[in-house]
């Protein structure tokens, strides 16, 4: 991890969204009945991290360690849906557990953060496991790779100058 760069800006804004909260997140949990609030998947390369998060409002984001990202995505109908069958999913993801720290993934690994009415609730796991679909986390993963590829569709629409 030595040749990675961390942004203060990056810090920042995870460290903002590693504390919302029903306070924070106008919306009630996607599952009536539910506590999860919002989603942030962190992905560890070698020399940055990216951060994708979801919320029960719809609010969609891509924070990158270097310092950029996307952000407003939220305001995209699809992005908005993806973002909230993603808090779906995490309602029932198993293995969660309360969070001890807001630490980063190393190369190769995803980190959850589950946002909830209560604590936070955290996991990691290997990334080629999740993406092979054998790992108990690997709905959770795929319903976040759905969020990053409707980030990736408004990117292009906006660079191509569409009107989304």
């Amino acid at each position: 991890m030595a040749g990675r760069e961390i942004a203060e800006i990056y810090s920042k804004l995870r460290d903002q969204a590693l504390g919302f909260g029903s306070t924070e997140i106008k919306a009630p949990p996607v599952v009536p009945g539910g506590r999860a609030l919002g989603v942030i998947m962190d992905i560890g390369y070698e020399t940055a991290v990216v951060s994708i998060m979801g919320l029960a409002d719809g609010t969609t984001s891509m924070y990158i360690s270097n310092g950029g990202g996307t952000l407003g995505i939220g305001d995209h109908e699809q992005a908005a849906a993806s973002s909230k069958r993603w808090v779906e999913v995490a309602e029932t993801a198993p293995g969660l557990v309360g969070a001890e720290d807001d630490s980063l993934p190393a190369e190769g690994r995803v980190r959850f953060n589950i946002l909830t009415t209560g604590r936070r609730l955290e996991a990691e796991a290997p990334e080629d496991e999740l993406a092979s679909g054998s790992h108990p986390l690997s709905a959770l993963y795929a319903a976040g790779q759905d969020v990053i590829t409707e980030i990736r569709l408004v990117d292009e629409a906006r660079a191509g100058g569409g009107n989304d």
